[in-house]
């Protein structure tokens, strides 16, 4: 596999560079499989179509050399189905012999993007029919300690995504996982974590998990995934006559049965477990096998969804969980299934179980002409036939609940003034439902207060600076290294931003040289989501011919100045665009910003025009963009490392607009 780490360019004349990897593969002993690249489009400077000549020029290089070799790729950093796309208009499944592809992604657990990515991807191919074309994951993990773009998790929880993945991707077909990584010595200590050996060599708890994985699936036949309940993971294959299960929750205990004879169990480690049914399943997996008795496949029928478990097509169903069949009515929604045999050939039935009242949507809210934010709360009724009595309020202000009688299907909105809110201020609220029957539901929302006002009519300063600071700082106890504060305005001429950074050190030299790494000293990071209050789409990066990140317009722009003393014009320099007319890495001179020392603060003034928003026509107020706030600071006279301050996720450690607050237009 070639190396990566420079800029990656197309070739003069293909033909050169045939046959350097021909002349390559001739004088070394080579394995017999290829990746084309690793991770190229971290470093590629042509076109989708150019980094497809550029496979087929090494796999006419290889194949010169020795039929048997065999070429995959693209060996994107993560599954990007809309990159996939634009590669496989120009050829790409037809130059390689196996799909290579990383699986990264931002920390969360295997069973939320890890496998709908997976999912995405094999029904990609289905789609084009090549499903054929082996895949393999050569890159994928998660790290144990900060330090790096992943957000960490603890060792545990390591070992038990080391498991789950290795399970989940054998379930659903993966033909081949490598796991990032087994020994990875590294100064960079987030990168180091993803190792499953330490610093000291010494095998971690996610070695044993992989090795327990690895063998007991080997040599077995997939037959699929299942979900038995909303927490409830069960993947199965077959090796001879024999089953072959991994059986999990991703949060909590559940009671399980399942309608096989378990004959030997394991635990994630690998050490015998004496079961007897009904099972305590956690998140900690348990690998279990039992006769197949003839079973070679899993139908799943189609979903049924309701508040009567009764009505699946089967008169006495085998409920994995028990109270499905005896209490529905204790139970949270979500997603179900019973086991069914007819004819000696088992079935799954899904079942939607639906409260009689559901929390349709929590949302935070800032209408133009309201003085203060709303909690807005919608509930829907899925009872036909009779009235459904609900109180909703708020834990921490018993004041504020209210009593609803929701009608056959009906629905209800109640809007919760937030009179306390203070511009900056990240908050977490409780909303308690109450039923008729006494059972109670809590919801949590995060929500931040962030308003533009017009330019005219100035509003408060937000202080920011306890929202979510980042990284370390070697100073004595009680010094305040770093304090920010911000005033949002808009105007028919564009975003105007007052941003005000309290630090005894200034120190910014890459303004007047290399503008790609503003960031690494004292600078702000902003990011911008134009289209934050549309629904996502489905897809990845570049998935539709505007280069949309699931059709919202996404920037994020390093802002800096040198600002030696007086005030002095700085630089705006897109680090990413989701719009093809505003590409990345490139300095927005339009944008305008000075940026100034006032003793031990620094004030930064931006002026962002509309047109270097992706806007064709100024936001209208009662309206939002999506945003992002990173202050970076150095401190090179106490030899700090990066630190600073964050308001809205999204931009320090993770990328991921989603994770952006909105802020909302006033009059």
């Amino acid at each position: 596999m070639p190396g990566f780490g420079n800029p990656f360019y197309p070739a003069r004349d293909w033909r050169d560079v045939a046959n350097c990897v021909a002349a390559h593969a001739r004088s070394n002993a080579l394995p017999r499989a290829f990746s084309m690249y690793n991770e190229p489009l971290a470093h590629w400077k042509g076109s989708h179509a150019e980094l497809v000549d550029y496979a087929r020029a090494v796999r006419a290089g290889l194949k010169s050399v020795s039929p048997d070799y065999l070429v995959g790729g693209p060996g994107l950093y993560s599954i990007r189905i809309g990159d996939l796309e634009k590669l496989a208009q120009a050829g790409l499944l037809d130059v390689i012999d196996f799909i290579d592809m990383h699986a990264y992604v931002g920390g969360t657990p295997p069973e939320a993007d890890f496998l709908d990515n997976l999912l995405a991807l094999t029904g990609w191919l289905e789609a084009k029919g090549r499903r054929d074309k082996p895949v393999y994951l050569t890159e994928f993990g998660w790290t144990a300690a900060a330090g790096t773009w992943q957000p960490h998790v603890d060792r545990w929880t390591q070992t038990q995504y080391v498991a789950r993945s290795l399970a989940l991707g054998w379930s659903v077909g993966i033909d081949a996982m490598i796991y990032f990584v087994l020994d990875y010595r590294t100064k960079n200590s987030g990168e180091a974590a993803f190792s499953l050996f330490d610093e000291q060599g010494r095998p971690q708890p996610g070695y044993a998990a992989f090795s327990t994985v690895s063998k007991w699936f080997a040599g077995s036949t997939p037959i699929g995934h299942f979900t038995l309940t909303p927490t409830t993971h069960l993947v199965l294959g077959r090796r001879d006559d024999t089953l072959q299960m991994g059986l999990w929750t991703t949060a909590g205990a559940e009671t399980i049965r399942l309608p096989f004879a378990i004959t030997r169990a394991v635990d994630l480690l690998g050490k015998p477990v004496a079961l007897a049914q009904p099972l305590t399943v956690t998140p900690d997996p348990l690998f279990l096998e039992a006769p197949a008795d003839g079973l070679r496949d899993l139908p799943v029928l189609p979903k049924i969804a309701g508040c009567d478990p009764s009505a699946v097509s089967d008169s006495d169903p085998f409920w994995p969980l028990e109270a499905m069949g005896t209490a529905p009515a204790t139970l949270r929604s979500g997603s179900y299934a019973a086991f069914s045999k007819q004819d000696g050939r088992w079935r799954l039935l899904p079942f939607e179980l639906v409260a009689p009242v559901h929390l349709e949507s929590l949302e935070f809210k800032w209408p133009a002409d309201a003085p203060h934010p709303r909690l807005v709360a919608t509930l829907q009724s899925n009872v036909a036939g009779t009235t459904q009595a609900e109180t909703i309020g708020l834990a921490d202000k018993p004041e504020k609940k209210v009593r609803l009688e929701l009608p056959p299907h009906g629905r209800r909105i109640v809007h919760f003034n937030m009179t306390d809110a203070i511009p900056g201020r990240r908050n977490q609220t409780t909303v308690v439902r109450k039923s008729a029957d006494g059972r109670t539901v809590e919801h949590v929302i995060e929500w931040t207060a962030l308003a533009a006002t017009p330019l005219a009519n100035p509003g408060d300063w937000a202080e920011f600076s306890d929202w979510a600071p980042f990284g370390e700082v070697a100073n004595t106890p009680d010094f305040d290294d770093c304090r920010g504060s911000l005033r949002l305005m808009h105007s028919d001429a564009g975003l105007h931003l007052q941003i005000r950074v309290t630090d005894d050190e200034h120190h910014q030299t890459n303004a007047r040289g290399d503008l790609k790494d503003l960031w690494q000293q004292d600078s702000l990071q902003i990011g911008f989501d134009m289209d934050v209050l549309k629904p996502w789409e489905a897809g990845f990066a570049g998935a539709d011919a505007s280069s949309t990140l699931g059709g919202h317009r996404i920037f994020e722009f390093a802002v800096a100045g040198a600002a030696d003393g007086a005030s002095t014009n700085g630089v705006a320099y897109i680090q990413i665009s989701h719009d093809a007319a505003l590409p990345a890495d490139t300095a927005r001179h339009h944008v305008r910003v000075a940026v100034a020392r006032e003793g031990n603060v620094t004030v930064y003034q931006l002026d962002f025009p509309w047109d270097q928003l992706g806007v064709a026509s100024p936001l209208k107020p009662g309206e939002a963009f999506g945003f992002a706030l990173a202050v970076n600071d150095i401190d090179p006279g106490r030899k700090a490392r990066r630190h600073g301050l964050r308001l809205f996720d999204g931009i320090v450690n993770e990328k991921s607009p989603r994770q952006y607050g909105p802020v909302w237009l006033r009059r």
